[in-house]
């Protein structure tokens, strides 16, 4: 039987490179969509979960509204099974976030952190190493992809003050200039600002649904 992953995939996450998922479908992975915003649960059989990147800002009270689906992203996480999200996901699994008006939508509070929009806007290509092994690959392998979005994590609440949370990214500009360290990992799930294109390591949609065979053994 193929790996189930459950693809959030609505008007407010839509952003993913095709060659992921043509990459991980050639690896074995059977996908199915889902919506954060009117959905009331997580598919049937799912193995992992992708919350790509999109406009999660736009549909903010939207996606807070359904406590429904919240509970089930948060209780996935918490029970260890694998999630991987990246920018619009990240918001999506963060304490909530604050739009350009100043108001705070409560989130799926997996991690910690607090985001919040701002009019300026954080572009670029990022060269990524892992610094320790994670659902995209092992320890020291360089994967590339890019970053667009106008949130941030609030300064405030950046340090999460959790020993189980990690920094599994070690990020490099388009220049190769060392910038920050990034990626976020508590239990199973991994969620960045950087949109990874699977294509940028041999492997990464391998370890990907690898990491989905291990759970059922």
């Amino acid at each position: 039987m193929a790996q189930h992953i459950a693809l959030a995939y609505d008007k407010a996450f839509c952003f993913y490179y095709e060659d992921n998922l043509d990459l991980l479908k050639k690896a074995g992975a059977r996908i199915t969509t889902f919506s954060p915003l009117s959905d009331s649960s997580i598919p049937e059989g799912t193995d992992v979960i992708y919350i790509g990147g999109g406009y999660p800002e736009l549909y903010a009270g939207a996606l807070s509204s359904n406590k429904l689906m919240l509970n089930a992203i948060h209780s996935w996480s918490m029970s260890g099974r694998p999630l991987y999200a990246e920018c619009g996901g990240l918001m999506y699994l963060s304490k909530g976030t604050y739009d350009l008006d100043g108001c705070f939508h409560t989130m799926a509070h997996v991690f910690p952190f607090e985001t919040a929009m701002k009019k300026r806007l954080t572009l670029g290509y990022r060269e990524v190493r892992l610094l320790t092994d994670c659902i995209l690959g092992k320890e020291g392998a360089v994967l590339r992809g890019h970053e667009f979005h106008y949130s941030e994590i609030k300064d405030s609440t950046k340090s999460t003050g959790c020993r189980d949370i990690q920094e599994v990214y070690s990020l490099k500009n388009r220049k190769g200039d060392n910038i920050y360290n990034e990626g976020y990992s508590f239990r199973n799930t991994l969620v960045s600002y950087v949109h990874i294109h699977f294509g940028s390591h041999p492997g990464i949609a391998d370890a990907f649904t690898g990491l989905i065979i291990s759970r059922g053994e």
